[in-house]
């Protein structure tokens, strides 16, 4: 045997029979065995222990018998007839009925004390479950890491990595299941790091990674997004399917200039707000915000002080219906008024208060101040709603229900329905049932409630079902990409679908675009909210606000009409040429473009080019308008390409010349794409 492959343990399970269901290739290696000879064989066949001269007796099937240990000693005879002696135990694997399921056998190999210096080494520098270095090596690997990025002065990543709701998985599965979800978790870190890279388990199931020298910020957070993914893939646990999330801090050297210990510290920090923010998400370590703020005690204390001193005001966005240019109502968006910091945002202070009792504090000034303000607008006739978002810790605290009856009683003008409850999904699914039983208190009241961030979380058609909600508010995250990715395309598409059949409203928030907008109308979603209808504004705008709202004339337009979705290709090409002149042709005109941001794709590989010369031939080769947008396509490349030649080569005054055609040729190519719409695509 290889003694270098025996430092990960042996794990066997079998079933209430005693048939093996499964061996690692640790197991296999130990024994001198292959998986296949061994599956479905007894395990009192193949495992054979003896101990003392004796046979260690591991069949029972006692449930209250919870564990037998194979003390040291103890001799495994292998498939070749050598002996190798052992240390272990059997477990009684325990399913969520608390039935008996089977036993769990884990081992590992004794070393003696003839063992060679190098293996001795190898245990006391790794983790003898998931083969990955432990604290003691990875405290020499981050010296040496961070030593080599000083010297080179190059980056390192230090993240924080937890596995979220591991617990109950491994409450309900048993611990021989969650050292198996563990190994094969540590698997998967493994494949998606570089080899110069070091991941090591910090204890139970936290992990710490060392990314070196990456490019940029950005290339470091789609790697670690990759890695998110990767644990989130479906593990297979006694037949099912059971899913985990990750949450991960991460600490940037030498954003952050700090020691190792320190470093590691503010990862850790870091993903604690990353669990608090809803899981499943990555933090960065913000060095000046902790500065400022120096602990979490502090701002609890201050925001204490702040409630004192009322430096807290609600700002309001309004959420409207973009097919009719009603304004719904309004979302209340706490702020603090800092005598010296000014302005601050809510990220910058929740976070930090969310498991504290000042948080329902926070929570009821919030209530009092939406409740007074919209009996003030209701003085003005307006009869729209006010939504408040409540953290979790409030769905915790005794009578809550009674809380919100108390309030609306103060109010009496006031109809229980114009207020609406936002909840976190993630919150929501944190103890279904006590978060159902809160809200059908409330909804006894005539309170609504929404569930925010919809489709972040782990929802399934069965925690709809249960969640008691009238409304879903589709996260701005899917929104933002909804034009450049087809499965953010495919979710809100789904969500919508999802609103209808289970018969509760939908909102999209995140709205920045005029075509992110028309294209939710055509999905079914006509209510939104976002920067491009308006921003966040103290109640004092708010009636000014209003008096000027109109609704989009691209919106207007297309309102009443039916649209067919095979039209996104042109929506999209919309988008992409106002995005264009946003961000390359008017920044030419006031001379702040960079010339390497100065670019413009051919017009053959640009979306809308690569569309028309495939799927758009097949749809309209027949069609005259159709064909006489090619020419104007071309026409926009080629003079974008000489405005860009002509500001690049310093001639500023040339090219700020050349975008005055450039708009007249963009108008019309929008005003054609509009017509292709509407020749095709509408009813």
């Amino acid at each position: 045997m290889n003694k270098n492959l025996t430092s990960i343990g042996g794990i066997i399970t079998s079933s209430t029979a005693g048939d093996i269901t499964y061996i690692n290739q640790a197991a296999c290696e130990l024994m001198g065995c292959f998986a296949d000879n061994v599956l479905g064989h007894k395990l009192t066949d193949v495992f054979k222990v003896i101990n003392g001269g004796e046979p260690v007796v591991y069949t029972s099937r006692d449930k209250g018998v919870a564990e037998q240990s194979f003390p040291s000693g103890s001799m495994l005879q292998t498939a070749n007839g050598d002996e190798l002696s052992i240390c272990g135990s059997v477990a009684v694997q325990v399913a969520r009925e608390s039935a008996f399921n089977g036993y769990v056998v884990s081992f590992f190999e004794e070393i003696n004390k003839e063992a060679d210096a190098e293996q001795m080494h190898w245990y006391a520098m790794h983790d003898p479950l998931t083969r990955l270095p432990n604290r003691l090596l990875l405290a020499n690997r981050f010296k040496q890491a961070l030593a080599l990025a000083k010297r080179h002065q190059t980056t390192l990543a230090v993240c924080m990595m937890d596995l979220d709701e591991f617990k109950p998985v491994n409450d309900t599965y048993g611990h021989a299941a969650g050292d198996l979800l563990l190994i094969e978790a540590a698997s998967r870190i493994r494949q998606h790091l570089r080899q110069e890279d070091t991941v090591a388990r910090f204890g139970g199931d936290e992990f710490v990674l060392l990314i070196g020298d990456a490019d940029s910020k950005e290339e470091l957070l789609q790697a670690i997004q990759r890695l998110q993914v990767a644990i989130a893939e479906p593990y297979s646990i006694e037949g099912e399917k059971v899913s985990l999330s990750c949450s991960i801090g991460l600490a940037l050297y030498p954003e952050d200039d700090a020691d190792a210990d320190t470093l590691l510290r503010h990862a850790d920090q870091a993903m604690f707000l990353a669990k608090q923010a809803g899981r499943n998400r990555v933090h960065l370590f913000d060095v000046k915000q902790d500065q400022k703020l120096n602990s979490s005690q502090k701002i609890i204390t201050r925001v204490e002080q702040a409630l004192i001193n009322e430096e807290f005001e609600l700002y309001y966005q309004p959420k409207v219906n973009m097919r009719t240019g009603q304004v719904i109502g309004m979302e209340a968006l706490i702020r603090w008024q800092h005598p010296k910091d000014g302005l601050i945002l809510p990220v910058d202070f929740l976070p930090f208060i969310e498991q504290n009792d000042v948080i329902i504090d926070l929570g009821r000034c919030v209530l009092e101040s939406a409740l007074a303000q919209l009996t003030q607008w209701q003085k003005k006739g307006r009869n729209w709603s006010v939504s408040i978002n409540i953290a979790a810790r409030h769905f915790h605290v005794p009578n809550f229900s009674l809380l919100i009856a108390q309030a609306l009683q103060r109010f009496p003008s006031i109809r229980p329905e114009q207020l609406e409850i936002e909840i976190l999904e993630s919150a929501a699914l944190g103890d279904v049932q006590h978060v159902q039983t809160v809200i059908e208190e409330c909804k006894a009241l005539g309170v609504r409630f929404a569930l925010d961030d919809f489709g972040t979380g782990y929802s399934s058609l069965s925690y709809l079902k249960r969640i008691p909600v009238e409304v879903l508010k589709i996260d701005r995250s899917f929104i933002r990409d909804i034009l450049n990715d087809k499965e953010d395309l495919a979710l809100v598409q789904a969500i919508a679908s999802l609103a209808v059949t289970f018969d509760r409203e939908v909102v999209a928030e995140g709205v920045e675009t005029v075509e992110q907008g028309a294209l939710l109308m055509r999905l079914g979603c006509d209510v939104a909210q976002g920067y491009y209808i308006a921003k966040p504004m103290p109640a004092d705008n708010i009636d000014a606000w209003v008096a000027g709202f109109k609704v989009d004339p691209i919106w207007e337009e297309w309102s009443k009409r039916e649209w067919d979705l095979r039209a996104f290709p042109l929506l999209v090409a919309q988008y992409d040429i106002r995005d264009w002149f946003e961000s390359v042709v008017m920044k030419i005109e006031d001379g702040t473009l960079l010339v390497e941001d100065a670019n413009l794709s051919d017009e053959s590989k640009c979306r809308f080019g690569h569309w028309y010369k495939t799927d758009g031939q097949e749809i309209f080769s027949e069609s005259a308008l159709f064909k006489a947008i090619d020419p104007v396509h071309n026409l926009l490349h080629q003079e974008g390409d000489l405005a860009i030649q002509l500001y690049a080569n310093g001639q500023r005054d040339k090219a700020k010349k050349k975008c005055v055609k450039l708009y007249r040729i963009k108008d019309q190519m929008l005003a054609m794409l509009d017509d292709l719409q509407r020749e095709f695509f509408v009813k």
